[in-house]
């Protein structure tokens, strides 16, 4: 049985509300993922594989879904990772006359002379670990001829979910995510 998103929501909030799930406070930034798998786990045998794995995470079962908690909220975990692939992309791309290139978050905004094609940007990010989500987009600045592609990685809801698929050795769905940056303090 397929259930709606609306579904969904309304179990993960009655779950939240009878005290089955506890709220992580997400102040410090964070993302908060639901995964549906085949088969059923126990909280501590995917939160143990997580960690295993690298990811200091919190994992709850939530009726048929399972909930990961990280205080990471993007797939790009260092600027060094990010530089590399900036400067990765600024040499094989040379020949698109980019003049430049800047991270927000898991996107990659590039101003160039020449358009940037996924096809083109995919391998580069390959090389560094990352894949380029479908829907990177490109537009034309009419005043000035420039293009700007924005180059988006895949985010740290698709990393988990490889992450678990690969630990596991089940099949997932991403079936919501929420990622929010650090908030401040009044």
């Amino acid at each position: 049985m397929r259930r709606s998103k609306r579904a969904i929501a309304i179990a993960i909030a009655l779950a939240i509300a009878c005290g089955r799930a506890r709220r992580v406070d997400l102040a410090n930034g964070g993302s908060e993922i639901y995964l549906a798998c085949k088969g059923a786990f126990a909280a501590d045998v995917v939160r143990d594989a997580l960690e295993r794995a690298g990811e200091t995470v919190d994992v709850e079962v939530v009726g048929k879904h399972i909930r990961i908690v990280t205080e990471r909220f993007g797939e790009l975990s260092s600027e060094a990772q990010r530089g590399a692939v900036r400067d990765a992309l600024l040499s094989e791309l040379r020949d698109r006359a980019i003049i430049k290139a800047t991270w927000s978050g898991d996107r990659l905004y590039v101003r160039s002379k020449r358009s940037i094609a996924a096809r083109d940007a995919a391998p580069i990010f390959a090389v560094h670990g990352l894949e380029l989500v479908p829907h990177t987009r490109d537009a034309t600045d009419d005043a000035t001829g420039d293009h700007t592609a924005v180059l988006a990685a895949a985010g740290i809801d698709r990393m988990i979910q490889k992450l678990v698929v690969r630990v596991l050795g089940v099949s997932c769905e991403v079936v919501s995510f929420a990622s929010v940056g650090p908030q401040r303090k009044q």
